[in-house]
């Protein structure tokens, strides 16, 4: 008798997984062809691999299903090996992921790098770490301080610090930021893309086609221009972050402007006790010597004076170059004035693009294939190793997902059509699962461009080339349409 409820239970669960496994399926399809940002990207991620170790969970019960004779040795098998196949799905999702971002090459990463950048003028992006940094509080100070809360410690912050003030200020600012978006992903397209399908697959499907830089930098322009027009989204995209800039170049000649200031104040004071006069020369031609070895490492090239106030810093000739140089905007400081649009504008193919820029050099289909006198930064790595994952990373989780429900389907076929004879079920669940892994290498999948094909190992490769299988099966799926 328990074992029958033991197999009810098993159905049941099935089920529910198969349930779970829809809705996650619909979900990603959701996130992909809407609007997104960080934080749900990664919270997907996440319950695609809970939901895939659920899915191994429930096939390996299967053909351990005969030799549970009471309901608590089912249980606490589903349980434990619950536990242990979740694990094995994080574990072995973050491999895959990590050998096809890995073994990208510099190409492709530049690619994805401006690819990602034009699909959010179609499906619109979010970056929540960005914004929340903006609302006033980084976010390792955001969690921790959240956390301190939850604990019950008692944290002294002000007001304006405060993690549930700066997580209201941030909901506003995401929502307000998305309500301007879809108003500006209305306007046209250069893409074509008009169908649900066509903006889920967006970003992948143009890495394996034709790179069309001008395209992608157009829609990306024109899209941020949209953008701005928006007070708010103005203020924190535009006049905000470039005045900050500016403040940043000033406060740098501001400290050694003050360290020449208390340097010189110290001489004259020594010079009012009767000082050396030798001595005393001495002294201000090392001061002198030092404001000038430090303003010209400091960036124009030039001799600027110290101790100048904030506005003659700013109109001086040689600042001003120095500024157009770092920041390849000709714009003089004017706090949170409408005036600097119009810089941003101008300036906007030298920021927006900056990352890809570093590594365009790498794409032969540009002809620019020599190697380049300026560096990748380790920063520049990650963003554009980040953007790569981002186009990958969902259709790896669709694989997975994909994968798992066929197997969990075939398992309740099985469970129904064989139920009087557990041997002929196990064979048929063997043979399937020998079939779905087979059936990649006998149709001789090519690894695409788009998921590498330089990993390391034979197991890495056999493991890449499943997955893009049924990353193509996946799309052949979603496109007939």
């Amino acid at each position: 008798m328990q074992q029958k409820i033991c197999i009810f239970l098993f159905f049941a669960l099935s089920i529910g997984y198969l349930c779970l496994e829809v809705f996650f399926n619909l979900l990603i399809f959701d996130q992909m062809s809407t609007m997104t940002s960080k934080l749900e990207i990664q919270q997907i991620e996440q319950m695609g691999k809970t939901f895939t170790g659920i899915g191994l969970c429930l096939i390996l019960l299967k053909f351990a299903l005969p030799l549970f004779t009471k309901l608590w040795q089912f249980v606490l098998a589903f349980i434990a090996l619950g536990l242990v196949c979740i694990g094995v799905s994080f574990f072995v999702q973050n491999q895959v992921i990590d050998w096809i971002v890995d073994s990208s090459s510099e190409e492709q990463q530049g690619k994805a790098l401006l690819i990602s950048q034009a699909s959010g003028t179609i499906v619109p992006f979010y970056d929540d770490y960005r914004a929340t940094e903006y609302a006033g509080l980084k976010w390792w100070e955001f969690k921790v301080r959240a956390k301190a809360k939850l604990e019950g410690h008692h944290v002294i912050i002000n007001p304006e610090m405060d993690a549930d003030h700066v997580a209201r200020k941030e909901s506003i600012l995401r929502d307000h930021y998305f309500s301007v978006a879809s108003q500006c992903v209305k306007t046209p397209n250069s893409f074509g893309v008009t169908t649900a399908l066509d903006k889920a697959f967006f970003p992948y499907i143009q890495l394996s086609k034709p790179f069309a830089e001008d395209g992608y930098k157009q829609a990306v322009m024109k899209f941020t221009e949209c953008l701005i027009e928006d007070p708010k989204l103005y203020k924190q995209y535009v006049s905000d972050p470039m005045n900050q800039e500016l403040i940043t170049i000033f406060g740098t000649y501001e400290s050694y402007s003050n360290q020449y200031k208390s340097a010189m104040n110290d001489v004259l004071a020594e010079e009012k006790k009767g000082g050396h006069r030798f001595i005393i020369q001495t002294k201000r031609q090392k001061i002198q010597e030092k404001w000038n070895t430090e303003i010209l490492n400091f960036g124009p090239g030039v001799y600027i004076p110290p101790l100048m106030t904030q506005d003659q810093f700013f109109n001086n000739a040689a600042v001003k170059s120095h500024i157009f140089n770092t920041t390849k905007q000709n714009v003089v400081f004017k706090p949170n004035q409408p005036e600097m649009k119009a810089e941003f504008i101008q300036s906007m193919p030298n920021k927006l693009f900056k990352t890809y820029d570093a590594y365009r050099h790498f794409i032969p289909e540009l002809g620019q294939v020599e190697p380049k006198a300026e560096r990748i930064f380790m920063g520049q790595e990650i963003d554009a190793k980040r953007a790569y994952k981002a186009i990958v990373m969902p259709m790896v989780a669709l694989s997975f997902s994909i994968f798992f429900l066929i197997l969990n389907i075939l398992s309740l076929i099985s469970l129904i059509f064989f139920s009087n004879s557990p041997k002929l079920s196990r064979i048929f669940m063997i043979g399937t699962i020998c079939l779905l892994l087979i059936l990649p290498m006998v149709k001789s999948a090519q690894v695409g461009s788009t998921v590498g094909n330089e990993a390391k190992g034979s197991f890495s490769q056999y493991v890449i080339k499943t997955m893009y299988f049924y990353q193509s099966a996946i799309l052949k799926i979603y496109s007939n349409k």
